[in-house]
């Protein structure tokens, strides 16, 4: 490898597990956005809203 040559970054993969099941819902993402998204999806899926929610028409 060449001294001025940067070494290839990082890429990260973010699945969701539970049980035998899985999904993987960001792939090939920057250490911060998935650092983000993991963030987004624990609030999403582990707070309880205070909404109710309506039919849908």
């Amino acid at each position: 490898m060449n001294p001025t040559t940067r070494p290839p970054m990082r890429s990260w993969t973010v699945t969701i597990r539970r049980g035998p099941h899985a999904v993987t819902v960001g792939h090939g993402l920057g250490r911060f956005a998935a650092t983000a998204l993991t963030e987004d999806l624990r609030r999403l899926l582990h707070n309880p809203t205070n909404q109710q929610g309506g039919h849908i028409d």
